[in-house]
């Protein structure tokens, strides 16, 4: 309801069942039950669940608030066919998240032929919708990452930087070797790949459907780094030419 008042356009056209499903589960959580007896569709511990309620939020609400002076000047977009480069810190970053995660970002893809049309959703309307098994799990890791930046206020920066090839090489022709290469099926990106660099064949709208119902690489990808989310805010579509580089410090 607190979300709808100020999105008053989307009362009727915005679905909140796996946001509701989800407090309900936690709610369910913390009746009192015959000991040893677990509650169905347990999504979190009773304290997990105590905490949500009585520290994390609360302070999501705060951080959000912030904004205006965490972010004193107007984010620029990484639009398409640009070189160009954005630092942010997990500061503003978080920041951000939380006004997405209560929706508070005004004419985003609204209409199909809108200004910010060609660039994906950022408001988390999209992930409270409908009935999914995966939604409870994205929520809690979202509410992960919302607990250890409001326990602790973090320092780094994050760089995001959109480029565009113009020309290609021509591969038939070229004589230069390829460095040497490791190819293994063992392990995972995010198990295996610490100090690499860590590719995904990202959808064109970068995020895929991460704050919605998607959940292959790229969606896993961006839930155990939420950060990532952030670029869907600034970034247009990428071309076939074009990739987002993003790198933390």
């Amino acid at each position: 309801d607190a979300i709808l008042k100020y999105n008053v356009a989307y009362s009727k056209k915005w679905d909140f069942t796996a946001l509701v499903d989800f407090w309900d589960k936690v709610l369910l959580e913390k009746e009192e039950l015959p000991r040893g007896k677990t509650p169905s569709g347990k999504v979190l511990e009773e304290a997990e669940a105590q905490h949500l309620y009585q520290s994390i939020l609360p302070d999501m609400v705060k951080i959000a608030l912030c904004l205006p002076n965490i972010c004193t000047q107007p984010i620029p977009l990484l639009k398409q066919k640009m070189n160009h480069s954005i630092t942010m810190s997990q500061e503003q970053i978080a920041s951000l998240l939380a006004n997405a995660f209560f929706c508070t970002f005004p004419r985003r893809n609204a209409k199909m032929k809108s200004e910010y049309s060609s660039y994906p959703d950022i408001n988390f309307n999209r992930l409270f919708e409908g009935r999914s098994s995966r939604k409870p799990e994205k929520l809690k890791t979202l509410f992960c990452y919302f607990r250890r930046v409001t326990e602790k206020k973090p320092t780094g920066l994050v760089t995001f930087t959109r480029q565009s090839l113009e020309d290609f090489p021509e591969w038939e022709r070229c004589e230069k070797l390829l460095t040497r290469l490791h190819v293994t099926y063992e392990g995972t990106i995010e198990g295996n790949g610490q100090g690499m660099l860590q590719v995904d064949f990202a959808n064109r709208f970068v995020g895929g459907g991460v704050t919605s119902a998607g959940l292959v690489q790229e969606e896993i990808r961006f839930l155990i780094n939420p950060e990532l989310i952030v670029s869907r805010l600034f970034t247009e579509v990428l071309d076939h030419n074009e990739c987002l580089i993003i790198t933390g410090k």
